[in-house]
């Protein structure tokens, strides 16, 4: 069985759950593994409660950014190469393998 590639952000960035922010139009689902791949002054946001089941990985120079009614919740590894950012009262719950790197901002 082919391994299933990950859903990967665009350079652009946007909202988690809006299409346009993921590359081939499709945002991903909690089983889905996860790559923010965006750079510059853009990032993926999040703004409502997410159980991620699959990986998760921020690229280096990449931000996902939480607003205050996130909760975001891990249940796979997490890969912090970039930068989870945490606004007001989002919350973050961590229950994976691996945290590479926890560059997180609050």
């Amino acid at each position: 069985m082919a391994a299933v590639s990950p859903i990967t952000s665009t350079a652009a960035g946007g909202l988690w759950t809006a299409p346009t922010t993921w590359l081939g139009g499709i945002a991903p689902n909690g089983n889905d593994d996860v790559v923010i791949a965006t750079t510059t002054v853009n990032s993926v946001t999040l703004g409502a409660a997410l159980t991620q089941y699959g990986t998760l990985t921020i690229n280096s120079g990449a931000t996902l950014t939480e607003t205050a009614a996130a909760a975001l919740s891990f249940g796979a590894d997490v890969n912090i190469n970039g930068t989870l950012t945490e606004f007001g009262a989002a919350v973050v719950g961590f229950a994976g393998k691996s945290h590479k790197k926890r560059n997180i901002h609050c």
